[in-house]
This record gives C-alpha cells, structure tokens and sequence, in this order.
C-alpha cells in the first residue's frame, strides 16, 4: 500500500528527531528540500529543531509561501512541517499561527490533504484558534465537504457556538444527505457545546447496547469527547459492571474481561485530580489492575462533585 506523502513526511520528522540541524540552517534547509520536491527529486525532509519563537515565526512565513504550489507533494509538504511547528513550540503566538496556515489547508483542491488537516486541529488547544481560525472552520462546515465529520467535533471542543444553529439545521431538515458517521458526530458537537437535546440522545443511544468490545471503542469514545456529567454518569456506572464481554488487552491471549478496565483508560484523561495516571501508550500505570479499579471507584464515591477537563479535546 502506497503511504501518503504526508503521513511519510510527519513519520519521518519524527523518526528522525534526534538528528535535528542546527537552528541557523533549518530555514535553507527547508527552502532547499521544498525546491528539491518542486524539481520532483526523490529527497528526504529535514528534521526540525526546536525554535526559538522569531525563528519558529520565520520560518512559517517561509512555508505559507509554498501552501500555494501547483505540485500537490510541496503543498502537502509545508503543512506538514507546519504542523511539526506547531506542535513543538511552547509558544502560543507559534501555536495560533500554525493553526491559522493549517486552516487554509481546508481549502486546497486535494481532498486527501483536506482530511488531514482536518484529523490535525484536535491536537492543538482551544487558546490556539483565533477568531480568524474559528470564521475559517465555520466556513468549512457550512461547504458541508468530506472533513465535515471530523470538523464539526472541532467546533464542539471549541464551542463554536455561532454554527450550531447550522448543525441542527442538518440534522432536522437534511439528514438523507448525512452517512452514519456525519450524523453521530454532528449530535456528539452539540453536546459537547451543551445542547441538552443532544446529550440525551447521545447517552440514550449507546444504552441501547450492551458493553462490549465493540461499544467500548466505537461508542464510548464518543460519550468521553461529550464531557458531559451525564455521559459520564454512564461511564462510571460501567465501572461497577462485572459482565467479561471486552477482550484481554493481549492479542496473543484468549479470554473475555470486564470491560470496565478499557473504560478506566478512557476516563481517566478527562477527570480533573484523578489519582490515575496512563502510561505514554495509554495504559493505566500500574502493575494491578484490580487494585487500580477499585482505588479509582473508591475516589468517584467519594468524590460525586468530580469536575471534568474542558479545555482539552
């Protein structure tokens, strides 16, 4: 299977992080390989450093100019070192920037380079997107293209609340038009942002199935994203559901478990001072599980007034 471009290119920023060229030669160097790829030569990206703020600004001002090439690989190219910056500077200013070049990528004629800007944004935080990146977002959405499923979570994170007239309105009068996807995630945003509605629908629905691997990883995910007291109110009852329909995390074991340990590592991101902690690869950070199960149903007892983290995705 041929890998895109881009997905090559961000694979390769990263593999290659530790080899990264000094800060004074990263704006040639870049220079150098968007030429090179603009001459269609068979050429490997630069790893970036990390800038300096005036650096890491120059240099996006040296890549917007390629956002407009012919060549769809140079295009594709700039936002993903776009992206790169922005997700290795600690500065917001950087931030806001990326997220604003990465917006116009909603834009571009690819529909493939569509689709990742559009599974990027949920990467960056909500201080991120300036009432610029928010009119270009809501613009999006209202094209209604192929992004908009993953689009319309984006405004629900950021309560964008000036398009979710829109989003009912496709709910209520084009729903024929909608696949199956497009309608969840469309009820999903306008719980997120509080439309009570919404909420009920979404916990409504996953209720009508029991807990199993199937739920736990194409539903649940979506009552977490929701942060919600009523969709977590369901996902901790789960906790206490002893039912072995989920399967061990090990592929090559057999055996069914409680699907109340896959809910805790979903969870546990989103609680504010939850004595859990994941590991890098999202495994609860222990050497008992059931020990860890109970400890975390021990603290939601004694802690009903639990608040939830809204200001990540």
């Amino acid at each position: 299977m041929k890998i895109p471009l881009f997905h090559f290119l961000l694979i390769a920023l990263l593999c290659l992080g530790h080899h990264f060229l000094p800060a004074q030669n990263i704006q040639t160097q870049v220079t150098q390989y968007l030429q090179q790829l603009q001459q269609q030569q068979a050429v490997s990206p630069p790893a970036l450093p990390v800038l300096k703020e005036d650096e890491a600004k120059q240099l996006l001002i040296t890549l917007s100019a390629y956002r407009t090439d012919s060549l769809q690989e140079v295009r594709q190219a700039a936002y993903v070192f776009t992206h790169e910056l922005g997700l290795r500077t600690g500065s917001i200013v950087v931030k806001t920037q990326a997220v604003g070049q990465l917006m116009r990528g909603l834009q571009d004629n690819d529909p493939g380079l569509q689709q990742w800007v559009a599974g990027k944004l949920k990467q960056y935080p909500k201080s991120s997107f300036n009432q610029e990146s928010k009119d270009l977002l809501e613009q999006a959405i209202r094209q209604q293209k192929a992004t908009l499923a993953a689009l319309v979570l984006v405004a629900g994170y950021l309560e964008l609340m000036p398009i979710a007239p829109f989003m009912m309105h496709l709910l209520q009068f084009q729903s024929a038009t909608l696949n199956v996807i497009e309608k969840w995630n469309l009820h999903l945003a306008l719980a997120r942002m509080g439309e009570p509605k919404a909420i009920a629908y979404c916990v409504r629905k996953v209720e009508q199935f029991p807990v199993n691997d199937e739920v736990v990883y194409e539903l649940l995910p979506g009552l977490a994203y929701i942060r919600q007291p009523e969709s977590f109110a369901y996902l901790q009852e789960q906790l206490w559901n002893e039912d072995q329909n989920c399967s061990v995390a090990d592929p090559e074991s057999s055996g069914q478990i409680s699907c109340a340990y896959r809910i805790l590592e979903l969870i546990t991101p989103y609680i504010q001072d939850f004595p859990i902690q994941l590991s890098a690869g999202g495994d609860v950070e222990t050497q008992d599980y059931t020990a860890a199960l109970h400890a975390a149903k021990e603290w939601l007892t004694a802690h009903p007034d639990y608040q939830l983290k809204r200001d990540i995705y």
